[in-house]
Parts: structure tokens; sequence; C-alpha cells
């Protein structure tokens, strides 16, 4: 889950915006660190095709682990983005 202090103490590189990103595989973000750098794919399941939607993205904040036997959200999660 993402909290109200992660966004509020998170803080944008000058000319940069901060933005949610939703991943489709909530269990990925266990691979996630803050300040991370990774390349965002976006991809169009009707017309099965995924496109990079950004390179070197800088991972800023990462929901905390799911409670034991919570499950994974079916909507996947949310991480902040710069």
């Amino acid at each position: 889950m993402l909290t109200e202090r992660a966004v509020v103490s998170a803080r944008a590189s000058p000319g940069h915006v901060l933005a949610p990103l939703r991943l489709a595989d909530a269990e990925a973000t266990a691979l996630l660190r803050a300040g991370d750098l990774v390349d965002v794919l976006a991809a169009d399941p009707q017309a099965e095709q995924a496109y990079v939607a950004g390179r070197g993205v800088r991972v800023v904040t990462v929901p905390a682990p799911a409670e034991p036997g919570a499950g994974a959200d079916p909507a996947g999660a949310l991480v902040l983005v710069e």
C-alpha cells in the first residue's frame, strides 16, 4: 500500500514529476527498491503489443509487503516513479 506519508515525503528532481505506476504483477514489487532505475513497458493485451514508455525511470517508493496470508491485490501494485 502506498501511504500518504510516502507520497508527501517523496520529492521529484528539478524538472521531473512523480507519477503512480500500477504493476500488473503485484509480486514483482518484491524485486524493486527505492532508487532503482527501470525501463517501463506498456502493454495492450487486445493488440498483443508492448512498447517502451520510459527508460531509466527512477523508483521513488514501493508498497510495504502484504501481510502473510493476505494474498496479492488482483488489480496489481502501485509504485511511485519519477
